[in-house]
């Protein structure tokens, strides 16, 4: 399989993981309103490890979400473990939510695409926002609790037609730290492996490293 639609397909389990979805990136700019993942989280900062997994083709990554300001401030690092059973290799990438802008980062082209939050294409399932209107591409229900490394975590079924998503995702404080669903054929799993509450964010986190390249 050819290395850019390996990394594609890892980009899109990154976003639907955590709920995020997005058609080609385009331009943005922060916009004239109040940012969009505005107390996002129920926590004001913290780090989340995760592990997530697409079945088919089997591809593992590693996750690191760093946030700050509740959600305001968002970053998340992605380490692929292994692509193919015969052909493995290592590949990085990040995104950035900052201003209502998501930037999608390239660390080993030290590159990046950029797209406004306010974009149509733009879509989020943002559970402090169940029942509004930023939740309008998704349909959602509570269907249970569970513990997941010791926080107690509402379970919520998921759908999208417009997403061509179906799942459920465990959330605790807004923030997904499980996640099992099928998204357009390719079964996707999510699992923390870890979480630490109030950490100190660095702000260079939330920056675009010296020398990477925008592509338009």
């Amino acid at each position: 399989m050819p290395r850019i639609r390996i990394s594609f397909l890892i980009l899109a389990a990154v976003f639907l993981a955590f709920g995020a979805s997005c058609s080609k990136s385009k331009k943005g700019s922060p916009g004239e309103l109040e940012n969009v993942n505005s107390n996002k989280y129920g926590l004001e900062s913290g780090v989340v490890t995760l592990e997530v997994e697409i079945l088919n083709p089997s591809i593992k990554t590693k996750q690191t979400l760093s946030f700050d300001d509740f959600g305001s401030l968002e970053a998340r690092e992605t380490t692929t473990e292994a692509l193919l059973t015969e052909n493995k290799s290592e590949s990085h990438g990040k995104t950035i939510y900052k201003e209502n802008i998501l930037y999608t980062l390239n660390m080993d082209a030290k590159s990046y695409t950029q797209m406004s939050l306010l974009d149509p294409n733009f879509s989020e399932i943002d559970f402090s926002k169940i029942g509004r209107s930023g939740m309008r591409d998704y349909s959602v229900e509570e269907v249970g609790s569970e513990d997941i490394l010791g926080r107690p975590c509402t379970i919520y079924k998921v759908h999208s037609e417009r997403w061509n998503l179906k799942g459920k995702y465990w959330v605790w404080k807004n923030i997904p730290l499980k996640s099992l669903y099928n998204a357009g054929g390719m079964d996707v799993r999510m699992i923390a492996t870890g979480i630490e509450e109030g950490t100190a964010i660095p702000p260079s986190m939330f920056d675009i490293p010296k020398g990477f390249k925008h592509i338009p």
